[in-house]
């Protein structure tokens, strides 16, 4: 008796990243994991933390920020996020849609509080400075909309980087393995 046992097996090159191809496009996606990066300076009812992760989709490098509120934003197109170095440096960056606040409720979702939090997922296409300035320079502070964020892990966008423009990570690593066996296994 054979067996058709269709394995798709998915290999991190990386413990940060995650390569995926979609299935239509064949865009080739790199995606660094989501990690907390700073703590709001004035939060009202407890903490909002900013996150971050890096993409690449077919080499155009993207920053994502998810910054967390007490309420409600809405954050418009071509808003201003303000990232400040160690060394004093400034870089603003443009966010690239319109983002109204979306929210999540319960212990698990909120770091232990039992208030609701409303977060922002914004999209901010780098420019090769840009990118370059984030490789290099070590993280203070951001400001999104009129939150400014302490950050905790000035080197968490480095990492992150470095994780996405790995070359290892150019090699596909989602491939199907068709296996056949047969009983006398």
């Amino acid at each position: 008796m054979k067996y058709l046992i269709l394995i798709l097996l998915s290999f991190e090159l990386t413990a940060q990243c995650k390569t995926e191809i979609d299935e239509f496009t064949k865009n080739i996606t790199i995606l660094s994991k989501r990690n907390k990066i700073g703590k709001c300076k004035v939060a009202w009812v407890g903490p909002a933390f900013l996150k971050s992760s890096i993409f690449s989709i077919n080499g155009q490098i993207k920053l994502m920020l998810y910054p967390e509120y007490y309420d409600v934003q809405r954050i418009e197109k071509g808003e201003t996020i303000y990232l400040k170095f160690t060394d004093g440096e400034v870089i603003e960056l443009l966010t690239e849609e319109a983002q109204v606040s979306d929210y999540t409720t319960g212990e698990m979702f909120t770091q232990g509080t039992a208030s609701t939090i409303w977060y922002n997922s914004l999209h901010i296409g780098l420019t090769k400075d840009q990118l370059n300035t984030l490789r290099i320079k070590d993280l203070e502070k951001v400001r999104v909309h009129f939150s400014d964020y302490i950050i905790d892990s000035p080197k968490a966008i480095q990492e992150q980087i470095e994780c996405v423009l790995n070359p290892k990570n150019e090699i596909l690593n989602l491939f199907t393995i068709d296996f056949r066996i047969d009983g006398s296994m």
